[in-house]
Formats: C-alpha cells, sequence, structure tokens
C-alpha cells in the first residue's frame, strides 16, 4: 500500500449552500467552568523545514480539561439532549436544569469510540450525574480504555472494528439510554447535527485568532467527517478563497474514496495505524454532502508522516497525539509528493493552517515515537 494518496476534488469550489455558525455552542460553553480559548501557534521554525510561509497549529491538546476537542460536541449535544428531555430552552441556567434532571429517573449515556470521544462523552455524563455505557473496537489500546473506565464509564471492547462498535452501540439506545454518536446514518442525525455545531466553537475561536493570519490552506482531519464537516462549513464562509483539504491514514481513507468515487463509500479498516483516532471506515451522512462540495482534496498519508510531525512538533514544544498531528503529515506528505498534488501545490509563500486535535493519548506509543524506547 503506498504511502501518500492523493485525490484532487474537481467538485469543490463553486457555490456552496451551506448554513454559517450560529454561535450557539459557543455561548453555551462560555458558560461551563474552565472554558477558555484553546491557542493558535505560529510556527515560522518549522514552516522553514516544510518550505512555506508559515504553519499556523490551533492546539487542542487541553480543552476543559481533556486531551481533545472532542469535549465540544460531546458536551453541547448532551446539553441539547437534557433541554429537549426536560422542555427547558437552551438559555435555562444550568444549575436549574441539573435539579430538575435530579427528579427524573436515572439516564445512561452511550457511545462507541476509538478513545477521546468515548471520554468526553463520559465526561459530560459525570457533569450531569448519568451513567455511561462505552463501545471501543478490538485493539484499543490500554491506556484509551482506561482513561475512559477513571471517568466513571462502564467500557466494553468488542472483538470487531469501529464500525461494528459504532453498530453495537446503536442497539443499545432506548428511551433513557441516550445514544451520543459523533457520525449520522438515515434515522440518526439530531444528535450528530448538535455534535458538529459543538465544533462550531473552535471555528469561532479562530475567526477572532487567525486576524491577519489568513491562510491559504486549511488542513483538517477527516475521521468520520463530523469535524471536516464544521471547519469545511465555516470556512467556505468566512474565508472562501482558501484550499480546504482533509486528511486520513492511508490504511482507513474513507473520505479520499468517497471523494474519488463521487458517493460515500464504506473502506475496510483492518489495517491497524498509530492515527487510531482516524481509524473509520464509514463516513457520516451529514458530513459527506458537505465535504463533496466544500472539501477541494483529500491526503492519505501513511504512520512514517505521523510520527515524522509529532517529532516536528514536539521540537516546538508542542506535545501532540497521533491523530492530532495528521494535518501536519499532510503538509509532509504535499512537500514530498508535489507531483500528485495538482492544483494543490505548497509554496514558499504558502500560509497553512492545521488543527492538532489532540494530546498524547498513548503515553508508550508517544515515548517510542519521540525517543525509541521499547
Amino acid at each position: 500500500m503506498p504511502s501518500v494518496r492523493i485525490h484532487i476534488n474537481t467538485e469543490a469550489g463553486g457555490s456552496y449552500t451551506g448554513v454559517p455558525a450560529t454561535g450557539a455552542s459557543l455561548a453555551y460553553h462560555k458558560r461551563l467552568p474552565g472554558y477558555a480559548a484553546t491557542p493558535l501557534h505560529s510556527l515560522p521554525v518549522t514552516a522553514r523545514r516544510l518550505g512555506i510561509g508559515n504553519l499556523l497549529v490551533k492546539d487542542e491538546s487541553q480543552r476543559l480539561g481533556l486531551p481533545a476537542f472532542k469535549i465540544l460536541g460531546a458536551s453541547y449535544a448532551v446539553f441539547r439532549l437534557v433541554c429537549r428531555f426536560l422542555g427547558q430552552p437552551s438559555g435555562t441556567d444550568l444549575a436549574t436544569l441539573k435539579k430538575l434532571l435530579r427528579s427524573r429517573p436515572p439516564v445512561t449515556l452511550i457511545t462507541a469510540s476509538d478513545g477521546n470521544h468515548g471520554r468526553a462523552v463520559a465526561r459530560a455524563a459525570r457533569w450531569w450525574g448519568m451513567g455511561a455505557h462505552i463501545f471501543m473496537p478490538a485493539g484499543t489500546v490500554p491506556a484509551r480504555v482506561q482513561a475512559i473506565a477513571d471517568e466513571g464509564a462502564l467500557v466494553e471492547v468488542i472483538s470487531g472494528p469501529y464500525d461494528q462498535a459504532v453498530s453495537r452501540a446503536a442497539l443499545e439506545q432506548g428511551p433513557l439510554r441516550w445514544l451520543v454518536q459523533d457520525t449520522a446514518w438515515p434515522g440518526y442525525e439530531q444528535v450528530p447535527a448538535w455534535i458538529v455545531a459543538g465544533y462550531e466553537t473552535l471555528c469561532l475561536e479562530l475567526k477572532e485568532q487567525l486576524q491577519h493570519q489568513v491562510p491559504d490552506i486549511v488542513v483538517v482531519q477527516i475521521g468520520v467527517g463530523s469535524l471536516a464537516q464544521a471547519v469545511c462549513r465555516f470556512f467556505r464562509h468566512y474565508l472562501p478563497d482558501c484550499m480546504l483539504v482533509g486528511v486520513e491514514p492511508v490504511s482507513a481513507a474513507c473520505g479520499l474514496a468517497s471523494l474519488a468515487a463521487g458517493a460515500s463509500i464504506p473502506v475496510d479498516t483492518a489495517r491497524p495505524t498509530i492515527m487510531a483516532g482516524l481509524q473509520c471506515g464509514t463516513l457520516s451522512s451529514l458530513a459527506w454532502p458537505v465535504l463533496h462540495q466544500a472539501m477541494h482534496a483529500a491526503i492519505a498519508c501513511g504512520d512514517a508522516y505521523a510520527e515524522q510531525a509529532v517529532k516536528l512538533l514536539h521540537r516546538e514544544g508542542l506535545d501532540v497525539g497521533e491523530s492530532g498531528a495528521a494535518g501536519v503529515a499532510a503538509v509532509l506528505a504535499l512537500r514530498d509528493e508535489p507531483a500528485s498534488a495538482g492544483n494543490l501545490p505548497l509554496e514558499r509563500h504558502s500560509r497553512v493552517l492545521c488543527l492538532a486535535t489532540e494530546g498524547p493519548t498513548d503515553p508508550r506509543l508517544h515515548q517510542r515515537l519521540l525517543y525509541g524506547t521499547p
């Protein structure tokens, strides 16, 4: 299997019919204790190594006490579910909502996850005094399982891949067992839509932080497509001239395969990758139309690029997990494969924005990548 695959989406670039961010999720997140905008770093030294004008990195390694951006979507979706359950408007005081919730039968939150989303759902359950039941795919490293269990959740590691974990979690939902999944399919779209809305907080922070540092290229991790959906939808309105590029592991490139086929298609994810948070075989049904219309290119990278990206960011003082470093991995791939990049070349003046979506969530692997420790 090649270490880099690049697909230029000729369907993107025309008029875009999506809706702009409303700001509702940011208003909610500002009500949470400990909320603060995550930093945006300018990395000119690394940019010179990459042969570009500047590299901007939005650092999501610490977000509301967790090592990933996922809490933005999970917390907002659970909040909206609570409001709907209690018949209360979204402006209701959080303490009032918690008091009302205690008078109702207990609720359990359910999801499937390879790590960060499951931990975010478990943390949201703790905030609201709910239970949590998290399904994880086979091969999940013990550190990620333990991190979720430490939130007080029941964790089940199934015998199959991520997509099977999603199917298993969906079977468990009921009136008091709420499925909080970050991928959508026909008949299950409201909660994933709220999760995507939660990710708009990250985008609105960027709008304030970028100021005059307007990027030419924005690179976003694909996975099931929910974060990419939020980022593409936002930037097509805010900076319509910038190029939007998705990145995923070469062994789980459902976004690239779908863009190439012109239709959302699943891919086999049996081959492992160190970018475990992106090892997803099927795009969200809500994400696909947005990516098809707005994403200019998809890049699938081998693990060697992710490892190199982790090391580059570490030299800059940023401890970023393997999936979090995927955006910089894509820049490395573009640099090494200019002939495959088509009309998406990296130039010496290019300004590139990447999202460092997570901190290290597998400490042993992270230490091995950085220092060669067993």
